[in-house]
């Protein structure tokens, strides 16, 4: 086998270890596209740091079940925190790790003193504030939309941030970065939007955006609505069924379900809404008979049609009623990666591809 080099053919034979490792790898996975599962044992051995970063993301991108053994602080540093199983010869059973500072411990025990936070932020420079454990599925969206920049970024360094009530927090690490630490640091901040009226959005983010400009609050209550979408679900569902050998619910059905799910949850999604609102405009000029009625009315409106009721509710409550109903009435359930993969482009949110639009335009480093 031979390579050339500018003009010059040389032997694949005499290359060096890393080159010829690579080789191999690469023709394994080629010469597996017809398998389900790809067992990987230490692919980093004689690998340059930058080539275990490329493997590691062609593994990922293959969409196989990938297992794969590693002491390469590399490739741990480039995993999600819920990807890591921690193996230790002195326990029974492996360890899923949970959380970042659970993949910084994983990092210790294979003998590396990298500080992660302090690894990605370096490599990266850019940080992103998030509710909960919404990266994950932000990914998958902008993965589904195309904005590969943004899904396949691994150097973003993600900060987790208590809501509303933390979001000073944003503007303070903005002005930190820039007086005091003098650091070239680009930070995006997306928050949910959970039961507060357009009003006190539209403030908010006029504030915010003076000194951070990829600031983004979503357009429906939390990151889990954009998965209640009837069609892809039902796409998803159907999947599940005859993998099961179990009858089609159909789309139908679908709606009839999250309809049901959500009938009961209208006077608590109405109280909230009423809190908020009168809770922005306290102190203000509008009496508080008038704010609870313009709450009313807006919820009326959105509660007569399901495509936008279900944009207000709780997704992650009516998600989880959804899948228990589901299974109790066709034996199946659905993931959120499963109604992800089924769902078209034009399915996802429009106010949502716009928010990863940006993070995508701020993934990639572009004014």
């Amino acid at each position: 086998m031979f390579c050339k080099e500018g003009r010059i053919d040389r032997e694949v034979y005499w290359a060096g270890f890393g080159f010829q490792v690579w080789l191999q790898l690469l023709t394994h996975l080629i010469s597996s596209e017809g398998a389900t599962t790809l067992i990987v044992d230490e692919p980093e051995i004689y690998l340059h740091p930058d080539l275990q970063h490329r493997i590691f993301r062609l593994l990922k991108e293959s969409g196989k079940q990938v297992i794969l053994a590693t002491h390469s602080t590399e490739i741990v540093n480039d995993a999600e925190h819920d990807e890591v199983v921690l193996i230790n010869r002195s326990h029974r059973s492996g360890r899923r790790i949970e959380d970042i500072e659970g993949l910084q411990e994983a990092l210790f025990s294979i003998g590396s003193g990298q500080n992660i936070h302090l690894a990605r932020l370096s490599k990266g420079r850019r940080i992103l504030f998030l509710e909960g454990q919404d990266y994950k599925l932000l990914k998958r969206f902008a993965a589904k939309c195309g904005f590969r920049s943004f899904a396949d970024e691994l150097n973003i360094t993600v900060v987790p941030i208590g809501g509303f009530t933390q979001r000073e927090r944003i503007s303070h690490a903005a002005w930190t970065f820039e007086k005091v630490l003098r650091a070239d640091i680009s930070i995006a901040a997306l928050l949910d939007k959970d039961y507060r009226c357009e009003e006190e959005i539209a403030e908010l983010i006029n504030s915010i955006r003076k000194t951070v400009p990829y600031f983004y609050v979503l357009g429906s209550k939390e990151i889990e609505n954009y998965l209640l979408v009837p069609g892809a679900i039902a796409r998803a569902a159907y999947e599940r069924a005859r993998e099961r050998g179990q009858a089609d619910p159909g789309e139908k059905e679908i709606r009839k379900i999250l309809q049901e799910c959500t009938d009961g949850i209208k006077p608590q999604v109405s109280g909230q809404i009423i809190a908020n609102r009168m809770n922005f405009f306290s102190g203000g000029a509008k009496d508080p008979a008038t704010v609870a009625s313009e709450a009313s009315r807006f919820l009326d409106l959105q509660w007569g049609d399901l495509a936008r009721r279900l944009m207000i509710v709780p997704g992650k409550l009516v998600l989880s009623a959804f899948n228990t109903r589901l299974q109790a009435l066709e034996k199946v359930s659905v993931t959120p990666a499963q109604i992800i993969r089924h769902m078209r482009v034009e399915e996802v949110g429009k106010d949502l591809v716009e928010i990863l639009r940006g993070l995508e335009t701020f993934a990639a480093g572009r004014v």
